[in-house]
């Protein structure tokens, strides 16, 4: 690509959008000095214009400039000089200019030295920067001219239109604007190649501003290329300023102005622009907030005046945008490592006010997950959409929801597990080792040292659409080998993941009570257990909470060994074969004595099945319990018997017994036997008792016998053994 220096030349109308810059303080966000320092010239200037001034620093305001009186003020300013050698004056500030002015006004600045490569005069306001959260001067460069040691410059005037409202009977009559000015040398300008972005830089770091209007220039694309639109802005080129930065460690940000859309610019630290990764990714990053500011569809006013709606949403999705400005699709942005569990905070979070905001951004730069999970689940495309609805005036969250399939709430779920599975981002400083960090700054780790350790109990609240984390480490290492851990909590839905060092696996997920039944053999394979618990209720502007008591317990149940099963009844039988038909009443028993020779338990059940052979039968049992706590039984809740025998002489009997809720009385039988005795009515309990015996005789027919109807008076007998 050719480079191509120009040396800087503004007309007059881009010079407006850098009086007055998105800002949030609330009594005078426009001024960047206290109000202790003092004035080193003072006048009150009217309808008929005058000139204040000191030695070095000229104002004049021509006639009908104002309406009204105002006092203006020119002060030392305290800041720090950012620009470094380039500054060719001492810095001052203009107080107390009116919010709006109909005729431009005129700065001389008298400057010190000999003038080098490009001249101008910086103009400095201090503005509610979003990226950092907070306010800091930014500065634009306006092209001057040398007159005799002094550079000279011109304000355009400013109008209420700009400001997206009328001034009339308007609280902004009462602000008034403090503009810092000082004399800059040695700086040049480039036009990118494509003309959308004028970098003004010092000429010192010339060659990285070609690189950096390269990456710009990409970043347009790319956004655009993903859905977005630029037609809400008509002014090309957006200005850029390179200069060095209060804060060393910054590498960029942008300024939206109360001028509207046309006038956003972007800075850049000159102290960075030889970290060349780190700047492509600014440089998107900063670039895609400019583009998120056409669709915010409030006044530039109120963009400047009042607390930022999308603030969580504009953070969350440039954090996203970084990996396309890498061209890594594993890319993982190192403010989203930061505040990855920052999600697990709920939508309130997202709604808190940005001037206390710093829980906003943190929570935003964690929700990039979402937006990812959204991109990848859905499309790029979709992000473009939810914009449009901001751009239609919903809340983020409700532009969310109203592009998905399902709203956030239902699509938590999900989320969560992508994320705890580490589907969505994972790297070095976001890993699965990492859960047990967060379970709630460790509030929530239960470690396991002996056998004592068997409990633990948590009580909190979560908001809307938020989560916490329960990690379970086991230290016992004569644990028994077939422990359980169980999780409960009433009411609540979470997830159980099976994590190490390089590996998150959800191995359940359900409401009230969470089992994992062969905790042992996890924790011996190197294993940590994670819970997390979440409300995905979605109800905005989510000022609910719900209170939670999850309790965590390590249970070693005993083993069964066998269950001995018998219900005796009294019943009425039909025989039938070819040649008659009769019925009888019979005593009769139904049951089995069943070894644990397959067994398969599940919370409160087992499943019991033996098939047994001698030389008189084949016989196939199959037991199924269901005990009020399996560990402690004290009643069974229901059972279940089937039983088919193929016999000697031709013969094949079905047995089958369902019933549920009986109370019965229980007592020990031997040391480790527990009896389930019922005598009494047991047809209010049963509500399946079937037998049914064939048997095929020498001419080939049939034979059977089959109960018909049972007395109510019987008898239900259960034991079950355990080890």
């Amino acid at each position: 690509m050719k480079k191509e220096i120009k040396i800087l030349s503004i007309i007059l109308t881009t010079i407006i959008f850098y009086l007055l810059l998105q800002g949030c303080s609330e009594d005078s966000p426009t001024k960047p000095e206290g109000n202790n320092v003092p004035a080193l010239s003072s006048k009150t200037i009217d309808n008929n214009g005058g000139t204040i001034k000191t030695d070095n620093i000229e104002i004049y305001i021509p006639p009908g400039a104002f309406q009204t009186g105002h006092e203006i003020k020119i002060l030392n300013s305290s800041e720090d000089n950012l620009f470094s050698t380039n500054a060719a004056s001492d810095f001052f500030v203009v107080d107390g200019l009116p919010p709006e002015f109909a005729a431009p006004i005129k700065i001389k600045i008298k400057y010190k030295g000999t003038l080098s490569d490009s001249s101008f005069v910086a103009i400095g306001e201090n503005n509610f920067i979003s990226s950092l959260n907070e306010e800091t001067i930014s500065y634009h460069l306006i092209s001057a001219k040398d007159s005799a040691g002094f550079l000279i410059a011109e304000i355009p005037p400013i109008n209420n239109q700009s400001l997206g409202k009328s001034l009339v009977n308007s609280s902004v009559n009462e602000d008034k604007l403090s503009i810092s000015f000082g004399a800059i040398a040695g700086y040049v300008s480039y036009l990118s190649s494509k003309k959308h972005f004028n970098i003004n830089t010092p000429s010192s770091v010339l060659t990285q501003a070609y690189d950096l209007a390269d990456y710009l220039e990409s970043a347009y694309l790319k956004i655009q290329g993903i859905g977005f639109k630029y037609s809400k802005r008509t002014r090309w080129p957006i200005e850029v300023t390179v200069k060095r930065f209060k804060k060393p460690d910054v590498y960029g940000y942008t300024s939206a102005s109360i001028w509207g859309n046309n006038y956003g610019y972007l800075e850049f630290n000159f102290d960075k622009m030889d970290e060349s990764d780190n700047m492509k990714v600014t440089a998107g990053h900063e670039f895609f907030h400019l583009v998120q500011d056409l669709y915010d569809p409030r006044s530039g006013y109120s963009k400047r005046r009042t607390p930022m709606p999308n603030f969580w949403l504009n953070e969350a999705s440039s954090v996203w945008s970084e990996a396309l400005f890498v061209g890594n699709s594993n890319y993982v942005s190192s403010v989203f490592e930061l505040n990855a569990f920052d999600i697990l905070k709920g939508a309130k979070t997202g709604d808190t006010d940005p001037n206390d905001g710093t829980v906003t951004q943190d929570y935003g730069y964690g929700m990039s997950s979402l937006i990812k999970y959204i991109t990848n689940k859905y499309g790029v495309g979709k992000l473009a959409e939810i914009y449009n609805k901001i751009s239609e005036g919903k809340t983020p969250f409700q532009a969310v929801s109203s592009v998905l399939p399902i709203n956030v709430g239902f699509t938590w779920h999900s989320f969560l597990k992508s994320l705890f599975s580490f589907d969505i981002y994972k790297s070095d400083n976001f890993r699965p080792a990492l859960l047990s960090s967060y379970a709630t700054g460790e509030h929530q780790k239960f470690t396991i040292k002996n056998a004592s350790d068997s409990l633990a109990t948590y009580k909190s609240k979560l908001s809307d659409c938020s989560a916490t984390i329960f990690s379970v480490e086991n230290q016992f290492k004569e644990m028994s080998s077939n422990a359980m851990l169980q999780f409960t909590c009433k009411d609540w839905k979470f997830q159980i993941y099976k994590y190490n060092s390089s590996s998150s696996e959800l191995i359940g997920a359900g409401k009230d009570t969470l089992t994992v039944e062969n905790y042992k053999k996890l924790t011996d394979d190197g294993y940590r257990i994670a819970a997390v618990l979440y409300n995905d209720d979605y109800d905005s502007p989510f000022e609910h909470s719900k209170d939670y008591q999850m309790e965590i317990r390590v249970l070693a149940p005993q083993t069964i060994s066998w269950v001995d099963f018998y219900v005796e009844y009294t019943g009425t039988f039909e025989y039938s074969d070819s040649d008659t038909t009769y019925t009888f009443t019979n005593d009769a028993t139904i049951g089995e004595f069943v070894r644990n020779v397959s067994s398969v338990i599940n919370g409160n059940s087992i499943t019991i099945s033996q098939d047994s052979t001698d030389s008189y039968y084949q016989r196939s049992t199959k037991i199924q319990l269901t005990f009020d706590d399996i560990n402690n039984p004290t009643n069974i809740v229901d059972f279940a018997f089937d039983q088919t025998e193929n016999g000697t002489y031709n013969t094949k009997e079905i047995s089958s017994v369902v019933g549920s809720n009986v109370s019965f009385s229980t007592e020990k039988y031997g040391n480790t036997g527990t009896r389930y005795i019922y005598t009494g009515d047991i047809s209010q309990y049963l509500s399946k008792l079937s037998f049914l015996r064939q048997q095929t005789i020498y001419d080939n027919s049939v034979t059977s016998t089959e109960l018909k109807s049972y007395e109510s008076q019987g008898k239900i007998q259960i034991i079950v053994e355990y080890k």
